[in-house]
């Protein structure tokens, strides 16, 4: 199990990125609500996990040979490439057409839009069909990418975990946000970011990571590189783009939540109560926009 003193650095860190985007002025309600309040909780949520839940059995390696191993996490590497790529013309980086790839985004896109939901399909097939069918097909198991059976004290820890959101969910009710507009958000969120975002990274290139090198490094390379494949966001959301202050955006937000995920789903030795912070806490920013 991993060691606390990962998670000090993970607080002291943030910290310090918070403290330089408050100096240089970004106290914005999004840069308040993605880089200040929702780590925090996320993080003070960790801290207690460690002293009111005995950590489980370490979930288990992959089985399969080291060869085989690389070759799934080369087909899950490009899934990373090319979603990354779709996020950063998302937010106006750059246009690019991609035979095979582009043609399938836009199916699963018209799929989508007969629902209201042509992106958060799109993110679901591209994010979770495609690249875990073809996992799966390298040999991967449900157990080795994030459905193992649960860890104890999984009730307990969901109330903690879904505390804070589901506060936030009932003054949003309160301020006059409909019960079928929360809903409707949060099954959004579970499509578009939830089950996506921790599938992709967690439940595949996590638990191959672990297969390779120590479970710590492949926290930390997880997380990292969480960060980074959000680049056109924080490129996009940063203030003449300055570079500090991406990096600090990127480190307090994706490197925290990427890393608390990960440890989460060790923790529950599943992918279910992290989907489900994630979708909740990402269904906020609908329901407080529409207030």
């Amino acid at each position: 199990m991993t060691s606390k003193r990962s998670l000090t650095v993970l607080l002291i860190g943030w910290l310090l990125c918070v403290c330089f985007m408050l100096v240089r002025g970004r106290a914005d309600i999004v840069t308040i609500g993605t880089d200040i309040v929702w780590p925090l909780v996320v993080l003070l949520c960790a801290w207690v996990t460690t002293r009111i839940a005995p950590a489980p059995e370490p979930l288990a390696r992959p089985t399969d040979a080291r060869p085989r191993i690389i070759l799934q996490l080369v087909v899950i590497g490009i899934f990373i490439i090319l979603t990354g790529l779709r996020g950063a013309q998302g937010h106006g980086l750059m246009t690019v057409w991609i035979p095979g790839w582009s043609p399938l985004l836009a199916f699963f896109a018209s799929l989508g839009s007969h629902i209201g939901m042509a992106s958060d399909v799109t993110n679901f097939g591209s994010y979770v069909v495609v690249p875990g069918i073809l996992v799966m097909l390298l040999g991967a198991r449900l157990g080795e990418i994030g459905f193992a059976r649960f860890g104890p004290n999984i009730g307990r820890l969901s109330a903690l975990w879904l505390a804070f959101p589901a506060v936030l969910w009932a003054i949003a009710i309160a301020r006059g946000v409909s019960p079928g507009f929360m809903i409707f958000a949060l099954i959004r969120n579970v499509l578009s970011n939830g089950i996506s975002e921790e599938f992709l990274w967690r439940g595949l290139l996590f638990t191959r990571l672990r297969a390779l090198v120590s479970t710590e490094t492949a926290l930390w390379t997880q997380a990292v590189l969480f960060g980074l494949w959000h680049f056109g966001y924080d490129y996009s959301s940063a203030p003449h783009h300055d570079l500090a202050l991406m990096v600090a955006d990127m480190f307090s937000s994706q490197v925290v939540l990427g890393y608390a995920f990960a440890w989460l789903m060790l923790r529950t030795r599943n992918i279910v109560l992290p989907t489900a912070v994630h979708a909740a806490f990402d269904s906020l920013g609908d329901a407080f926009g529409a207030t």
